[in-house]
């Protein structure tokens, strides 16, 4: 019987036969090799690297996680052209408004109040108020007192 352009009969038009275990043994120890010699390319050999990141292009919470941390720094060193510049990476059109509303987010949120305390702290220096800021400005400079 002849099958095929070439006059062979082909080994695919029969039953699948099962290759036993020997079959199955080479097929997860080539997906082993493939996933290991994968995760070393990847991890180790070319690892992806991220630098000159923009913070613009944060989701909101990690904008928000970097606010605070831009606050704290303002804590230790009190320098507030440099907190500003940091912020307005952000790329939001009135930077000090903007912070102000990511503080006034972090007190409905329930962050923890030191947190808002440095960020309500900052907000004051950069000539933002709120009446909810108040008691967090309050604490702040009675533990400033200590």
């Amino acid at each position: 019987m002849r099958v095929g352009s070439l006059g062979r009969s082909s080994p695919f038009l029969g039953r699948p036969r099962f290759l036993g275990w020997a079959g199955v043994c080479e097929d997860a120890s080539g997906f082993a090799l493939g996933a290991g010699l994968g995760l070393f390319l990847g991890w180790i050999a070319w690892p992806l690297e991220i630098s000159e990141a923009d913070p613009s292009v944060l989701e909101r919470q990690s904008q928000a996680d970097y606010a605070l941390m831009i606050a704290m720094a303002y804590s230790e060193d009190q320098d507030l052209a440099e907190a500003f510049r940091r912020l307005s990476h952000l790329e939001s059109e009135d930077t000090a408004e903007w912070f102000l509303g990511i503080t006034i987010d972090a007190i409905l949120d329930k962050q923890p109040s030191t947190d808002v305390g440095f960020m309500a702290n900052l907000a004051r220096d950069l000539g933002q108020s709120s009446p909810v800021l108040d008691p967090y400005l309050l604490q702040m400079e009675s533990e400033e007192k200590r």
